[in-house]
Parts: C-alpha cells; sequence; structure tokens
C-alpha cells in the first residue's frame, strides 16, 4: 500500500502536468512561431486598442464615476454607456459566440423592437391598476391583451388623467402619449433588478400571431448577427400553433440564408417545453394531446 506522502506526491505531479498542459494550450502564452500571420497580426490590433483606450477611455475623468474600470456593472446605466462606446466592445459584439442555450424565449427580442411592434397592431390594449402620475409611476406595472374589434374602447381616457377608471383596457396607439420610456422601462430588467433580488418586471404580450411571427423572425436574425451559430429557447406548453410558427420562421431563415451564401452562420434551432411549477402531471398528460409531443416523468 503506498503511503499518504507518496499519494499526495502522485497527485501534485499529475496536477501540475495537467495544469502545464492547459497552459500550453492557451493563445495568449503560446510562441509567436505557433501562430498564424493573420493572428498575430490580430493579437497585436487588439492590444494597440486596448493600450489606447486604457487612456482615452479608462483615464479620462466621468462627473458621476469616480474610478471607471473595464470591469464595471455592464447594466448600470452611466458605465454601460462608457463600456458600449470602446472600440473591443464593438469587436467582441461581432465574435462568433457559439450557441445560445435554454434561452427564455419571452425575453431575447430588444424591448425597443417588441414595443414598435406592438404600436402597428390596433388590437393592441393596455391598462393599469391605478392612475399614472409621479406617486405611482414606479410602481404601476403594465398589462398588455389583444382585444377583438367589438371591444375597442375609442373614448378610453389618457392613464394619467384623474378620471381613468383603473384596469379598464385602453387602446396602445392612444395611450402611448408621452409614456414610452415609462413602457420601456417595465419591460427591460433595469440594475436594482439585476444586481439584487430577483425579477420582479412584468412582461407583456407576444403570443398574438401578427407579433409572434415578426418577433421569432428578429429573434434569430439577431442571433445570428450576434455571432451564434445555434438557438435552444424555452418555451411554455399549450402553444402548438406558435410552434409551427417557429418552424415555419427558421425554414425562412435558413433558406434565405442559403440562397446569400451564408449558410454556415446558422445551424439551426431546438426548442424545449417547459412549464412552472404549479403544472400538474393531468395537465401533461393533457398537453401531448395538444402539442404532439409525449411527456415523460
Amino acid at each position: 500500500m503506498l503511503s499518504l506522502a507518496t499519494e499526495l506526491a502522485d497527485y501534485k505531479a499529475k496536477r501540475k502536468e495537467l495544469i502545464t498542459k492547459d497552459h500550453s494550450l492557451r493563445l495568449d502564452i503560446l510562441d509567436e512561431d505557433k501562430l498564424s500571420a493573420l493572428e498575430i497580426e490580430a493579437d497585436g490590433l487588439m492590444r494597440s486598442i486596448r493600450a489606447t483606450e486604457a487612456v482615452s477611455v479608462w483615464s479620462a475623468d466621468y462627473p458621476s464615476i469616480p474610478h471607471p474600470f473595464p470591469g464595471m456593472e455592464f447594466l448600470t446605466g452611466v458605465d454601460r454607456s462608457i463600456i458600449i462606446q470602446t472600440e473591443i466592445f464593438k469587436i467582441l459584439c461581432k465574435m462568433p459566440e457559439g450557441v445560445l442555450l435554454h434561452a427564455h424565449l419571452d425575453t431575447t427580442v430588444n424591448a425597443s423592437f417588441v414595443y414598435d411592434l406592438r404600436l402597428q397592431e390596433p388590437s393592441i390594449h393596455i391598462q393599469v391598476s391605478q392612475v399614472i402620475n409621479a406617486q405611482t409611476l414606479n410602481t404601476a406595472l403594465p398589462k398588455v391583451k389583444v382585444l377583438p374589434a367589438e371591444l375597442h374602447n375609442v373614448e378610453a381616457v389618457s392613464l394619467t388623467s384623474p378620471s381613468y377608471i383603473p384596469n379598464s383596457w385602453i387602446s396602445l396607439t392612444q395611450a402611448r402619449e408621452r409614456f414610452n420610456r415609462w413602457v420601456l422601462g417595465c419591460l427591460t430588467i433595469n440594475p436594482a433588478e439585476a444586481y439584487g433580488t430577483h425579477n420582479t418586471v412584468t412582461k407583456g404580450l407576444i403570443h398574438y400571431v401578427p407579433i409572434f411571427t415578426k418577433y421569432i423572425r428578429e429573434f434569430i436574425w439577431s442571433s445570428i448577427e450576434d455571432g451564434i451559430l445555434y438557438v435552444e429557447p424555452k418555451v411554455n406548453f399549450w402553444i402548438k400553433d406558435l410552434l409551427m410558427i417557429f418552424e415555419s420562421v427558421l425554414e425562412e431563415t435558413i433558406a434565405d440564408l442559403k440562397a446569400q451564401g451564408r449558410k454556415a452562420k446558422f445551424v439551426g434551432a431546438k426548442i424545449l417545453l417547459k412549464s412552472e411549477r404549479l403544472v400538474t402531471v393531468v395537465d401533461y398528460d393533457k398537453c401531448q394531446y395538444v402539442i404532439g409531443y409525449e411527456w415523460k416523468a
């Protein structure tokens, strides 16, 4: 039987060997004779840009940020405004990202894009639980719903009017005056929610066929433009029609890429079906007849 000292020495030797092997594969320590001419040029450009921005960006004075540095919290408003202006950030945005896994489909597209889609649909309506004023501006979360033409309220008042009836529906196009920023703020995770407790943002409605089709198209194309080759978004059960739309848009996108000679830019997507924990096994059993998939515990 090996002694403890011998086993420990053997462990340390193998550990050192593994670390050395790992280090040998890192681009940042490879000898220049092991790099291609293009890799050497790219490395030189990146180092030059970093050195320039260390002075022009990270050594500059910012009234609201006493000590800016590249590793700042990205979602914090002012910090983000500094980061996105750098050439390094712009380059990284265009680098291949690999795959996007377990993405929540309802939150994969820019909120401004979704909001613009809703303004194009007269059936989209909005309600809040209380009149919008200075005291309720940050606490009154909007709800969005598609209403048929016979339920449209053409005489509805503004959400900020004292005569507004809480929880009554108003056309989004009617209600939009002077509150675009408020709606976008409610649709977007702010720094306090991201770095603080939990996500308390109420997401708007996208499961409306005219919007959902454009939403999926934007999700896939924006992923491609970000260098993502493959996506796996999560969606809830009971949406067979939406799954069919997703498949149709996916096939359309792949055909477009092939026609453009860019087929290698995107290899495909797979839907991950999910649900909240409150759904029972009985409900799952019902889903298999609606969606066409069999769920197994």
